[in-house]
């Protein structure tokens, strides 16, 4: 058993290296749309129909539409659909409106049977836009103003279908830094880029977006039934992505940190319920595979930082075997490779580098957010998400 054990964290080891270097790699030369790579618009400039469900986003909204109403992009409009909030959403919009006409404020219905909230609000943004092409955007986001220009160039130079980009996760409290870069490396893992942006059928697999951008061509959200054909998924997002390479159309997910920011969750606890809504959707949304992706963070993203702890208690308690004794090296060498590869990536990447040191914790707190997601979804009887059961 413990020659098991010890070669389970030789394969460990083996697997952190690898991640490692392309970690490293990718922080050096990364896929990013850049604000000093800056042509101007493109001439002639489609229609973009910028679309923003919102649900209870008085503390976000103002700042959302202000950066978006400052974009340098010569021909947009902005449809926000109030999705029945309950506090000043509709107000602030509705004040925006009457000094912007490219603004439009909607009214949301009632949310129908079968649809979960957001992707409801999107369909009826999307049924009040004129765009050739659509922008969907949540309303925690923030928008350099040659954001819109920056990407547009992109998809239509580079004839892409759908884009979606990887923000810049604001965080100022402790968790948020010890979270946020934690879960976003797991996503880029499990999806890297170079798969994701690959058009090879073999690599279709591999799709991922981030519903706090995603710009597509109206004939791409046609030709995939939109928000209609995710009604049901609380990761519509990344479904939507499946679906467009599922029907051989282009994706394209990049680095967008110089040109998109959020602030997604300002308190652990809403860092926790946010996340556990999100997690079993992006495990698969079904349960054989997000127990195999459970098992598997534990493995690689949690067990080292469990095991080096455990083995130096031991030790110092007197146990001396040469498999322990092996464990220890093993762990301690894993730990040395990531702590500065963690420095690496996070100061290349601006994720808050003076917090990389709190790496294990944000493998164990990413342990406990999965598992969580998982209960929330296979077995709690609801799962309560801005007043709405999601289940």
């Amino acid at each position: 058993m413990a020659d098991l054990f010890v070669s389970l964290m030789y394969a460990i080891l083996g697997a952190h290296i690898v991640l490692c270097v392309l970690s490293i790699r990718e922080a050096i030369r990364p896929p990013i749309i850049r604000r000093r790579d800056y042509p101007g618009p493109p001439d002639p400039a489609p229609l973009v129909s910028i679309l923003i469900p919102a649900r209870d986003e008085e503390h976000n909204i103002r700042d959302c539409l202000r950066t978006l109403a400052s974009q340098d992009y010569p021909n947009f409009e902005i449809i926000v659909v109030d999705d029945r909030s309950r506090d000043d959403t509709g107000r602030i919009v509705e004040e925006f409106a009457r000094d912007h006409p490219f603004i439009r404020l909607v009214k949301g219905r009632e949310l129908p049977e079968g649809w979960l909230g957001k992707s409801h609000a999107c369909h009826q943004a999307f049924q009040e836009a004129r765009g050739e092409w659509l922008l969907f955007v949540d309303a925690d986001t923030r928008h350099s103003p040659e954001s819109l220009t920056q990407t547009m160039n992109y998809v239509l130079g580079n004839r892409v279908d759908m884009l979606s980009l990887y923000p810049h996760f604001e965080a100022l409290t402790f968790w948020e830094k010890v979270i946020m870069p934690a879960v976003g490396r797991m996503i880029l893992i499990g999806a890297p880029f170079e798969l994701v942006n690959s058009d090879r059928t073999i690599f279709r697999l591999f799709a991922v977006a981030i519903g706090q951008f995603i710009l597509i061509s109206r004939s791409a959200y046609e030709a995939t039934d939109g928000h209609r054909a995710v009604r049901k998924v609380v990761v519509e997002d990344i479904e939507i992505a499946k679906r467009v390479k599922k029907k051989g159309l282009r994706l394209r997910f990049l680095y967008g940190i110089d040109i998109l920011s959020t602030r997604m969750y300002a308190r652990f606890s809403d860092l926790w319920r946010g996340w556990s809504r999100s997690f079993y959707g992006g495990m698969g949304n079904n349960l054989p595979q997000a127990l195999l992706s459970t098992l598997l963070l534990f493995i690689f993203g949690c067990l080292p930082y469990l095991t080096l702890p455990a083995a130096v208690g031991l030790l110092l308690l007197g146990v001396r075997s040469e498999a322990l004794v092996e464990v220890f090296r093993l762990c301690s060498l894993q730990w040395a490779l990531i702590l500065p590869t963690t420095y690496i990536v996070r100061r290349r990447l601006r994720e808050y580098p003076e917090c990389s040191w709190t790496f294990p914790l944000g493998g164990i707190m990413v342990q406990w957010i999965a598992v969580h997601s998982l209960y929330q979804h296979t077995l709690a009887r609801n799962f309560i998400w801005k007043g709405r059961n999601l289940k």
